[in-house]
């Protein structure tokens, strides 16, 4: 994992004005993984099932559509304020594939949320960091899991392939910008 800097820019600014108004429009999801019914029973005393909320701005390939398909109007400046962090840091990236906002609230469960890797090809992640309410991350490294404690306008990227997953945060809600690229 590595924390990358966010560059504060104009369109940076007016992703978080628009994130953090009342027209921004959130999803509401039943669980980050599917249906709590077609849960493994196990998994559902290991793991946190709460809804969340999201925002999809550009959807991955499928099998019913093999390329990514844009469904926000704020692909353009969610893809400015990427390419941005990407060059800043001296990134390569090829070809970004998804883009979605995630909002978790607080949680009585005290559970993580399932290990997952967002899509079986090799790809790379970043999460950009919109709140400062706890929540922290965890990536299963090789070497071992690594935990990152959010902080607010920051980024992380890692590589897509290792299992990773959220805790839900202490108090407030919860906010990031999930990226995959290629």
């Amino acid at each position: 994992m590595k924390i990358l800097e966010v560059p504060n820019t104009e369109d940076y600014q007016i992703l978080k004005g628009e994130l953090f108004s009342t027209s921004f429009t959130w999803c509401y999801e039943e669980t980050p993984h599917g249906p709590l019914n077609e849960w493994d029973p196990e998994d559902i005393k290991k793991y946190n099932g709460d809804p969340f909320f999201s925002h999809c701005v550009l959807m991955p390939a499928r099998l019913e559509h093999p390329y990514s398909v844009v469904k926000s109007e704020y692909a353009g400046l969610c893809s400015k304020v990427i390419l941005d962090t990407i060059s800043y840091n001296n990134i390569e990236a090829y070809s970004i594939m998804r883009i979605n906002f995630n909002m978790t609230l607080p949680s009585k469960k005290n559970l993580p949320d399932k290990p997952h890797v967002d899509h079986s090809y090799p790809h790379s992640n970043m999460l950009f960091y919109f709140t400062e309410s706890g929540g922290k991350t965890v990536i299963e490294e090789e070497t071992g899991d690594v935990e990152y404690t959010p902080v607010k306008d920051t980024c992380i990227l890692f590589d897509g392939l290792c299992k990773h997953y959220q805790w839900y945060p202490d108090t407030g809600r919860r906010v990031v910008m999930v990226v995959t690229f290629i």
